[in-house]
């Protein structure tokens, strides 16, 4: 077999192995930094749907729709806390209004109104 050939194959089994390395080097680092930006994109969500929230005032009523159709993840309130759970996880926020026990799902419209120092969480039909 010539030298040349044998130079050749040795070259294609470095590369490979090189790019296989390479490969196994990044793609953990690749999904750390996805997951990590899926979780602020959550957090950065229920923070914002707590915002909402605390801006209300007494008699103040506001229209909230949360995600798009088929989107993931739902809001549920509870107390003083807002919670974002989705298959990524759950990211939760403080509301200084007493909050029902109620579920906000993404692409419905709500009617969210401050009545004395509780919110009301209504369906719009």
């Amino acid at each position: 077999m010539p030298t040349s050939v044998v130079s050749s194959y040795v070259s294609w089994g470095v590369y490979l192995a090189a790019a296989s390395c390479l490969l196994a080097i990044l793609v953990p680092a690749t999904t750390w930094v996805a997951h990590g930006s899926q979780a602020l994109a959550q957090r950065t969500e229920v923070e914002s749907a707590a915002g909402v929230l605390n801006g209300l005032e007494p008699g103040l009523s506001v229209r909230f729709v949360y995600g798009s159709e088929g989107g993931e993840g739902v809001i549920s309130m509870s107390a003083h806390q807002v919670t974002l759970a989705s298959a990524g996880g759950a990211s939760a926020a403080y509301c200084r209004w007493n909050l029902p026990d109620a579920t906000i799902y993404p692409d419905v419209a709500y009617t969210l109104t401050l009545a004395g120092s509780s919110v009301e969480v209504a369906a719009n039909g």
